[in-house]
């Protein structure tokens, strides 16, 4: 049996944004209290949660059924992502991001220079994943690839365009000159970016000048959006295979509120927040950043949202009636599509017309998969 390729044979680039953040730290929460996440994989769904026998990953198929379930032994938190190798996790260890497949953990593949923190989410549908995190410097890095095997033609190794960068954002779109990884040495340039000896692959990364204390990611369709708070604002910017806007939508948000969860489209993002009354909220924010409509939740906690095709969000929460899933398409209107009233909240990932809908009734995990066209 082949040897499977390394998990930085699979990554495109990792770009980054200059951030100009320094407020409250921010952090959604996970749903339930197990840690409980989805991924999307090229044929079904995984899902992580943290049980009585330590972590676990699940495998399902499209409908919803357990192909196999994988024990992790990783503390603390992790990030869960699909890859054309099939499920793998990145954690935080040693001031470094390693990922690592759930079948080989001892087969790590390490990035970044001194990871402070792993960015809250991640990007994982069926075209592409990403993991953020920040640095010690405050730089915002987030490391991408396919989903799935690569397209004929598509370039798997790094993409270097030149820089261009914004004098208003300043967001640098392109690649930078390359400071590779500890194991394989450094190369001159500025600003630096991290080169893996096994792949080639070089992770390239933006500065940022001020402190950064949060960071977030996600789909967006074809794109990957990363976002950041500043003080009283936040700030996304779309990054697409090939690079990142030069101009991320900002907007006002109180730096008191917690986020609560975040999902997007390729053009714009749905927000779960509280309002100063404590009432959660869900908000829908376009790329440049204005505000479309918001209305509120009965959500009491952690909201899991997913883009469902390209004009509507899956939002999952638990609730006074116990679990809730609906579709809310981008002119606001709702959909109920489940309520489990024995359930806690859900998490929610969506591919090629199916909706995964992972959950807790007790101690019993519950994946359902339900069709959701786009």
């Amino acid at each position: 049996m082949a040897r499977p390729r390394s998990i930085l044979g699979l990554l495109l680039l990792a770009w980054f944004a200059w951030s100009r953040l320094g407020g409250e730290r921010s952090r959604p929460q996970t749903p339930g209290d197990r840690g409980l996440q989805t991924a999307v994989l090229k044929d079904g769904f995984a899902v992580t949660y943290t049980g009585d026998a330590g972590r676990r990953v699940v495998e399902i198929d499209a409908q919803g059924q357990r192909r196999r379930e994988v024990a992790l032994p990783l503390p603390g938190d992790l990030r869960l992502i699909g890859t054309s190798i099939g499920s793998v996790v990145g954690w935080q260890d040693d001031k470094k991001l390693r990922l690592a497949r759930i079948d080989d953990l001892t087969e790590v593949d390490t990035f970044g220079h001194q990871v402070r923190q792993l960015c809250e989410g991640v990007a994982s549908n069926a075209q592409r994943f990403g993991v953020g995190w920040l640095e010690g410097d405050d730089t915002v890095w987030v490391l991408h690839g396919p989903a799935a095997d690569a397209a004929d033609g598509e370039r798997t190794g790094p993409i270097a365009p030149p820089c261009h960068r914004s004098e208003r954002s300043g967001v640098c779109a392109g690649a930078p000159p390359c400071h590779r990884s500890e194991r394989s040495g450094v190369c001159a340039g500025a600003p630096p970016c991290h080169r893996s000896e096994r792949s080639g692959v070089c992770a390239g990364a933006l500065g940022a000048p001020a402190r950064n204390d949060w960071c977030g990611v996600a789909s967006a369709e074809q794109n990957i959006a990363l976002m950041w708070r500043s003080g009283d604002r936040m700030s996304i910017v779309m990054c697409s295979k090939r690079a990142c806007s030069n101009l991320p939508a900002s907007f006002t948000l109180d730096r008191r509120l917690p986020l609560l969860g975040v999902g997007c489209l390729r053009n714009a993002c749905l927000l779960a927040t509280r309002d100063e009354s404590g009432r959660p909220r869900l908000s829908l924010v376009t790329t440049t950043g204005r505000g479309k409509w918001n209305q509120p939740v009965a959500a009491s906690g952690a909201v899991s949202i997913v883009a469902a095709g390209d004009r509507a969000f899956a939002v999952g929460y638990a609730g006074p009636d116990g679990a809730e899933v609906i579709r809310l398409d981008r002119d606001g209107k709702v959909t109920a599509l489940l309520r489990d009233p024995a359930a806690g909240a859900p998490a929610l990932a969506w591919s090629d017309g199916r909706l995964l809908i992972a959950r807790f009734r007790g101690d019993a995990l519950i994946h359902d998969t339900v069709a959701l066209a786009r």
